[in-house]
């Protein structure tokens, strides 16, 4: 079988680590074939003697996993339920269902049977179920196959595995062009509010987010933009629970739309007469409460439904997942983000997330939301003209901050040129920090405390001063204090008397007890005094 460009160094990098490691991880994107560079592992393992071991937790994975490693050449047997294989000619590579082998169909196999295991699905290999097959295999090497290598209750695979090999998720993949491109648009169902939905192990309670789900209002909030957005697109449509399923599929019935829902109680029969009907394309949207998000392969799928809230990156990687296989005539999958009118203070993964591979920021989920609300739009150019538009805004904004410590410096030294004047004029000293020479500053009226301080400070302050001037008389103030200069009270007093008033405060409070001395009349000494006389040099 050929194998991908990826897939052949997805191979090659794997096979150096469990040459010197005893486990290592795969992460690849749904859609990139990650059963294909398992099998292609497990024939590498054969081809040397050694047999090989293949976990799965449901027999839809047991089933693929099985097809797929045939193709390499290779004999394949099924170990679930009633199916077993035979224990005295095993064949090269058993694919086993975790559930099965335990306990005394386990111990049937001696601990050094294999030379390779291989955990399908490996985000459950924390599981106590996993971690009984992989202490009692102790002697095999372990390979790890995930899509979404992230877990809702935190816990992370770095415990269970000694490296990663080779990771490429969904953006690389859609960027490589081995997925389709996502187009996102974000619906707000005003009346679903999950501030109240309690949380644990790092999501929301199902019971709970059903609840609210599955209220008729919702119901019908949800149904009709998925009806009118879908547009005849097959769309899987991922919902909190059972119930639910079967709700939105009747609502959705109403609104026109071919709808079924399928869950895990449902006969084998039936459950797969749906899913062929949806293949085929006599039904257009089949809801499910996370049945469908491993194990389920439709490229023909064109939109993916989020219908069920989640604080998870992981899991909503596995849904988007389902819509970004490549197929004849698919142009992109539409992602209906149905987003909760009221969340309280809890933050929801989004798709962002999943193409960026990383929990964004709030600040720019919500841009991309935003962007996305009025009309869909290639996911990957939302992030970017979000990232785009605030980093246009930062810019903007420390330009601004820029020019106003500029233009308060040059306001400040205009003021300085009136106040060296020998007369201060409190008017003339507003024109030089007039609106027009800083318009970035605004109009807002100074407050009232603003006002009072300037007043005790000696400005004999007109009405219609705004926020702006007043900021720059404290400046002047402050250069005043800086300079040593006297206060504008003493100023004003030896303006009055016909004295200079730009002295220093020391020299200010020299005349002024002189004049008080005096009667409050200027003594003769001191207006012929060269340092306080107009036109003389102040000390």
């Amino acid at each position: 079988m050929e194998l991908r460009p990826y897939q052949l160094e997805a191979r090659s990098r794997i096979l150096v680590e469990l040459d010197r490691l005893s486990s290592t991880l795969l992460v690849l994107a749904t859609g990139l074939g990650k059963t294909v560079v398992l099998a292609a592992v497990a024939a590498a393992y054969v081809q040397i003697g050694r047999r090989v071991l293949v976990l799965a937790h449901r027999g839809e994975l047991l089933d693929q996993a099985g097809a797929t490693i045939r193709r390499f050449g290779l004999t394949v047997g099924i170990e679930q339920g009633e199916r077993r294989v035979d224990r005295k000619a095993l064949p090269d590579v058993v694919v086993a269902s975790v559930q099965s082998l335990q306990g005394r169909r386990l111990e049937e196999f001696p601990p050094d049977t294999f030379g390779l295991m291989v955990v399908d699905e490996a985000h459950h290999t924390v599981a106590k179920s996993y971690r009984t097959l992989l202490d009692y295999f102790v002697h095999a090497k372990v390979l790890g196959v995930t899509a979404t290598p992230d877990r809702a209750d935190g816990v992370g695979l770095r415990h269970a595995f000694k490296s990663e090999a080779y990771r490429m998720e969904l953006g690389a993949g859609i960027k490589e062009g081995w997925l389709a491109p996502i187009d996102l648009r974000s619906i707000v169902v005003e009346h679903l509010d999950l501030s109240h939905v309690r949380t644990e192990r790092g999501d929301f309670v199902a019971v709970d987010l059903e609840r609210e789900l599955t209220r008729e209002r919702v119901l019908h909030e949800v149904a009709a933009p998925l009806a009118e957005l879908a547009d005849g697109r097959r769309t899987l449509a991922f919902v909190a629970g059972v119930k639910q399923a079967y709700e939105l599929a009747r609502v959705l019935r109403e609104h026109g739309v071919r709808a079924e829902a399928v869950d895990g109680s449902m006969a084998p029969e039936a459950r797969a007469k749906v899913l062929a009907d949806y293949r085929a394309g006599r039904i257009q949207v089949v809801c499910n409460a996370m049945l469908l998000t491993e194990g389920f392969d439709c490229p023909e799928t064109a939109c993916i439904a989020l219908v069920r809230p989640t604080r998870a990156r992981g899991l909503l990687v596995q849904m988007i997942g389902r819509g970004t296989r490549l197929a004849e005539g698919k142009m992109s999958c539409l992602i209906l983000d149905f987003v909760p009118g009221r969340t309280g203070s809890i933050r929801l993964a989004a798709p962002a997330d999943a193409l960026a591979g990383a929990d964004l920021p709030g600040p720019l989920l919500e841009r991309v939301r935003a962007l996305s609300s009025a009309q869909a739009g290639d996911l990957g150019g939302l992030i970017e003209r979000a990232r785009a538009e605030e980093q246009a805004e930062r810019e903007a904004y420390e330009a601004r901050l820029r020019a106003e410590a500029e233009e308060r410096g040059r306001l400040v030294r205009d003021v300085g040129v009136v106040y060296a004047a020998p007369r201060i004029d409190v008017r003339q000293l507003l024109e030089a920090v007039d609106d027009s020479v800083c318009p970035i500053w605004g109009e807002k009226p100074a407050s009232a405390a603003q006002v009072e301080a300037l007043k005790k400070a000696g400005f004999d302050i007109p009405s219609g001063i705004n926020a702006r001037q007043a900021r720059a008389l404290f400046d002047v103030l402050a250069r005043r204090r800086e300079r040593g200069l006297c206060t504008l009270k003493q100023a004003r007093r030896l303006r009055a008397h016909g004295l200079r008033d730009d002295v220093s405060f020391e020299l200010a409070r020299e005349a002024l007890d002189r004049i008080a001395a005096n009667g409050w009349q200027p003594p003769i000494s001191l207006l012929r005094d060269p340092r306080f006389a107009p036109g003389g040099a102040a000390a």
